[in-house]
C-alpha cells in the first residue's frame, strides 16, 4: 500500500479507482489549458484558467503552499514533525532558524 492510500479511508480510495484521466494529445501545448469532466450520464463540464496558478498575476497564497507542503511532508513525517519543519522553513529568516532546520534534517 502506498503512502497516499494509507492516508485515505476505503471509500475515498474506491472512488478514486472509478476516475479515468485521459490526456487529449491534440491539445498538448494549448494555452490556456482546458479541463473537461464528463460524468457517466454524459453531462460535461469544462473550465480553463487564463492565468496559471503561480504566475505573478495569479500568485499562490501562503495558505495554499502550506496545505501542499503538509500533504507531501506527511507522507514521510508525522503530522507533528511536518508542522515543526513547516514552521522552521517559513521562519528561516529568523535568528537561529537555519540551525534548527539543519538539526531537523539530521
Amino acid at each position: 500500500m502506498d503512502a497516499q492510500s494509507k492516508s485515505m479511508d476505503g471509500s475515498i480510495a474506491d472512488f478514486l479507482k472509478s476516475i479515468d484521466i485521459e490526456e487529449d494529445t491534440a491539445m498538448i501545448g494549448e494555452t490556456p489549458p482546458v479541463v473537461e469532466i464528463v460524468l457517466r450520464s454524459g453531462e460535461a463540464y469544462s473550465e480553463q484558467t487564463l492565468i496559471a496558478l503561480g504566475d505573478p498575476k495569479n500568485p499562490v497564497r501562503q495558505g495554499q503552499v502550506e496545505v501542499k507542503f503538509m500533504s507531501l511532508a506527511t507522507r514521510s513525517l508525522s503530522i507533528d514533525d511536518a508542522e515543526i519543519l513547516k514552521d522552521t522553513v517559513l521562519g528561516i529568516t529568523e535568528d537561529g532558524a537555519l540551525t534548527r532546520f539543519i538539526e531537523l534534517m539530521k
